[in-house]
């Protein structure tokens, strides 16, 4: 039971940041560990089970107190673009910076304008996926 649910955790994280996944590693390790002194099962005979899970596909999933997106096509076209899309906008934040050379004259009215009208745009965008991941959030079995 307990290493089909790390088997379960693995395929949850495959996208999962490092972070989030060396935290989760570690809690599913002290946990089959208070387990295995409890069912009397050695480290072998935990990770042969563990083994033998990986090798089945599994269908459920378990709520572990963080929302993970689930691993499908979307997901994996959200990996793809997300990454692209972010390198562009530091690109176009460094050519906006390159704009205060003395090449150019500006004065602060302008600047405070175009940094309050990009400050607004990023936080209507962070709401739009804060929302999104609040709304798949309220219900979970």
């Amino acid at each position: 039971m307990k290493s089909q649910r790390r088997c379960q955790i693995r395929e949850e994280f495959t996208y999962a940041s490092a972070e989030v996944l060396a935290e989760r590693l570690a809690q599913a390790r002290a946990e089959e560990k208070r387990l295995l002194s409890l069912h009397s099962l050695t480290q072998e005979e935990a990770e042969d089970q563990a083994f033998a899970c990986r090798e089945t596909e599994v269908s459920e999933g378990i709520h572990l107190g963080v929302r993970m997106p689930p691993r499908s096509d979307k997901h994996a076209k959200f990996g793809d673009l997300a990454p692209k899309r972010q390198e562009g906008v530091l690109e176009a934040i460094h050519k906006l910076a390159n704009l205060s050379s003395p090449n150019y004259d500006f004065e602060g009215a302008e600047v405070e304008k175009i940094f309050k009208t990009i400050q607004e745009r990023v936080e209507e965008a962070r709401g739009r996926f804060l929302r999104r991941l609040t709304k798949r959030a309220r219900f979970t079995l």
